[in-house]
């Protein structure tokens, strides 16, 4: 249930910022190549956060 809840979050959060293209898998990672348009905040480098 979790995943889905996330991939639902993540999903919307794509849609909200209207990317277009290179939003497959993990919106933050690799860190070096995140999806266009979003924020990511590495505190935890286990789990990145997208902030904006």
């Amino acid at each position: 249930e979790f995943y889905t809840i996330a991939v639902d979050a993540i999903t919307g959060i794509r849609d909200y910022y209207q990317i277009k293209k290179n939003w497959a898998s993990d919106p933050c990672l690799p860190k070096l190549y995140p999806w266009e348009g979003v924020n990511c905040s590495y505190g935890n480098p286990m789990s990145p956060t997208i902030t904006g």
